[in-house]
């Protein structure tokens, strides 16, 4: 990687422009969208080691926390017409122009101990740093590079290795998780919870149903009258704490059916209503 490459919306550069390094190149593009700005910064010296390619993590996302709708090209070549150049190279530091949001990347725990298994422990972290919101090309080398490290020199990967296997993990990362920001995080959870409220809710319904069903057949009353909790607990199947709990509902469900079934029986309460009537037109 020998330049750090945005490409940015006009109206983002002309925001932003004098706020940032003098580039090294620069070019105009053209889009179905609009008119772009291509600022390449060149590196004074490449990124080989882990911390450098954090470093340039760090400063692509700080980059793209201020610039709206801000890319990166991170295979760049300088090639070609239209580029402006002033010959300026810089270190790291010096593009460090915004502060970080200094988010600490995922420790590494599944270390590769051979070139057979690096593959499928690169890949495990990546999914860890896609998840965290921290996967980019330069996030990924610096994971890789770290792995590398760790192994025995005679089971190392070259550096176009590292670089091939990261473009293969990034081609592949759309379909990752990714953490939900804390506002949708929060709605989801407050949607989970009344989901499962509901769920509660019905499932306390259909308890108390069985609960009355099973004490109507008449086989769980001791002779005082009483229900017999503990034979009703392991007839349903559940605590018996359950059954304490929920009793005194069905019991006071049970009551207002009672009463409510004379109210829909009127010759039942009224008895010589309609007698009454019959016989004073016999009269």
């Amino acid at each position: 990687m020998r330049y750090i490459s945005i490409i940015m919306p006009v109206t983002e550069w002309e925001r932003w422009g004098s706020a940032l390094p003098l580039p090294s190149y620069k070019r105009t593009l053209t889009s179905h969208t609009g008119y772009k700005i291509q600022v390449a910064y060149e590196l004074k010296y490449k990124p080989t080691k882990p911390n450098d390619w954090y470093f340039i993590a760090d400063i692509q996302r700080m980059y793209q926390a201020m610039i709206g709708a801000v890319t990166f090209d991170d295979h760049l070549i300088i090639e070609g017409n239209g580029w402006e150049s002033n010959g300026t190279a810089y270190t790291l530091q010096e593009l460090k122009v915004f502060p970080t949001d200094e988010r600490a990347y995922p420790m590494i725990i599944r270390w590769a101990t051979s070139k057979k298994t690096f593959r499928s422990k690169a890949f495990t972290y990546a999914k860890r740093l896609k998840y965290e919101g921290l996967l980019c090309y330069p996030s990924m080398m610096g994971a890789l590079s770290a792995m590398n490290s760790k192994m025995k020199k005679t089971e190392q990967h070259k550096v176009r290795t590292l670089q091939r296997l990261t473009n293969d993990i990034l081609a592949q990362s759309d379909q990752w998780d990714t953490k939900l920001p804390k506002e949708a995080l929060r709605a989801v959870r407050s949607d989970l919870g009344k989901q499962r409220a509901e769920q509660l809710q019905a499932e306390k319904q259909d308890r108390v149903i069985q609960i009355k069903e099973a004490i109507d057949k008449g086989d769980f009353t001791k002779p005082n009258g009483e229900i017999n909790k503990t034979k009703l607990a392991d007839y349903l199947n559940v605590d018996r704490r359950t059954i304490f709990t929920l009793l005194p509902l069905v019991m006071a469900m049970m009551i207002v059916i009672l009463w409510i079934k004379p109210a829909c029986n009127f010759p039942s309460l009224f008895p010589y209503s309609l007698g009454g009537s019959e016989r004073g037109a016999t009269i």
